[in-house]
């Protein structure tokens, strides 16, 4: 029996990690870095000026950058079938929090227009 299956059969998530798809690899990693160069390019000077910092706005999207392909690692480490079985309730999950998000906007935008009014009266 396969490893994968064996893993999958015993309940394991992880499995043993196929061959890499090289070319796709390297074009995520190249368009990661292109995405932080442009950036740093773009927003360098204007950093300078207003934080005193060239590096203030890349600097965190380097570590976000960091964190994506961390994560990217772990998610290629888990079985597909798993993501099979999840994607009914991470749909649910991402539709209840983009309600909560649209719900806390109107609530900050209530409270700031109430504010506003009061400094008016």
């Amino acid at each position: 029996m396969h490893k994968a299956a064996a893993h999958a059969k015993r309940g394991l998530p992880l499995r043993h990690l196929p061959a890499m798809d090289l070319p796709f690899l390297i074009l995520v990693l190249t368009l990661v870095g292109f995405g932080l160069v442009m950036l740093g390019s773009a927003s360098s000077a204007v950093a300078l000026y207003r934080r005193g910092d060239a590096w203030a706005y890349v600097r965190p999207q380097l570590l976000y950058a960091a964190m994506g392909i961390g994560a990217m690692w772990a998610a290629s480490r888990v079985d597909y079938h798993i993501y099979h079985k999840l994607a009914w309730p991470l749909l649910a999950l991402s539709l209840v929090l983009l309600v909560v998000a649209i719900v806390v906007e109107l609530l900050v935008l209530n409270v700031i227009r109430a504010r506003t009014r009061k400094k008016e009266a």
